[in-house]
């Protein structure tokens, strides 16, 4: 009988020495499963934010809010403009003089967009962008502040990736190394955006120039009151509720699907809209940037535009505001 108990005891302690063993050989494995399931919830809260968010109907009154309330004043052409730019994936810069706001007001669309996915691209030799190609090729866009410091001149290195880029073409750059050649490669899928002062002696070459929409600011006096009036405003809180804070996270989840939503779309307008585009040599090119704002202000009002066979449908309203904010400077441009 004693010795049954005893061999039942050290049976018995042999087990419980097992289980506490075992338990910590799987307590990594428990916690690593513990934080899964926590992750998991943080994904289910934030789909949740998601769709509540998306409710939201975002328009431009939205965006013109979300701008003036950051302290850009009297620019409501240059905030629309850059902003469907950027949506619609063309490649666009700033150009006015010193001091006029064109970086504070491109900053301000910077703060919209996806942080993850812009690269500031401070040049300060035409190899400086090789030097951090993974953090280049994971953006979607590339955000140039003050070109002129990087074009030393017209036939630099990076005017002729500028161009590459705008075309869809990746920027290659061999380094040899004593293992042999290696192949660095820029990848031609972004999205660029600069400014530039025109007090400068860089001017942008014609071949550049074609490549992206030149847009500006306003300088004139008038312009300067408004800012000092805004200034004034949003020291003293009254564009507090401008944008509201559940607006102002539903207006940046607009804009990030409005840029990887991708759709195809369909213009019923454009045959008669180049009936009016004079017959000159640049606009053949120029044209491109008319129509793909077209598109970016469909693709801005996606819901509430028709879809026919798959495709978004350009409607009348979305027209008349792009010839509104860029004809003029679209006939300039292709007159010259």
């Amino acid at each position: 009988m004693n010795y049954k108990l005893n061999d039942f005891k050290k049976n018995l302690s042999s087990a419980i020495d097992f289980v506490k063993r075992s338990y910590d050989c799987s307590k990594p494995l428990l916690n690593k499963s513990k934080d899964l399931i926590l992750k998991g919830k943080d994904k289910l809260v934030d789909v949740y934010d998601d769709l509540e968010y998306s409710k939201i109907d975002i328009n431009y009154n939205h965006l013109l809010n979300y701008y003036k309330k950051s302290g850009v004043a009297g620019e409501e052409k240059l905030s629309l403009l850059q902003t469907l730019c950027a949506i619609k994936g063309i490649n666009f810069g700033i150009i006015s003089n010193s001091g006029s706001g064109k970086t504070y007001c491109l900053d301000k669309l910077v703060d919209l967009l996806p942080e993850e996915k812009v690269y500031k691209l401070e040049l300060s030799s035409s190899k400086a962008p090789f030097y951090d190609l993974d953090n280049i090729n994971n953006c979607d866009f590339i955000y140039i502040p003050e070109l002129q410091k990087a074009m030393k001149s017209r036939n630099s290195d990076i005017t002729e990736m500028l161009k590459n880029l705008t075309e869809g073409k990746s920027c290659k750059r061999i380094v040899t190394k004593s293992g042999g050649n290696i192949v660095q490669e820029i990848k031609g899928d972004k999205t660029i955006f600069f400014t530039l002062a025109n007090e400068n002696y860089f001017n942008p070459d014609k071949e550049l120039e074609r490549r992206y929409l030149m847009l500006g600011t306003d300088y004139s006096e008038d312009q300067t009151r408004k800012i000092l009036e805004l200034k004034v405003q949003n020291r003293n809180g009254h564009n507090d509720d401008l944008i509201l804070p559940n607006e102002d996270k539903a207006l940046r989840l607009h804009i990030k699907n409005c840029i990887y939503k991708k759709p195809n779309f369909f213009n019923p307008y454009l045959e008669e809209i180049i009936k009016k585009i004079p017959d000159t040599i640049l606009a053949r090119s120029y044209s491109d940037h008319l129509f793909d704002l077209f598109e970016a202000s469909a693709l801005f009002n996606y819901k509430n535009r028709e879809f026919e066979k798959g495709k978004i449908v350009v409607e009348k309203k979305d027209i008349s505001l792009i010839l509104s904010l860029y004809w003029n400077d679209f006939i300039e441009k292709i007159k010259n």
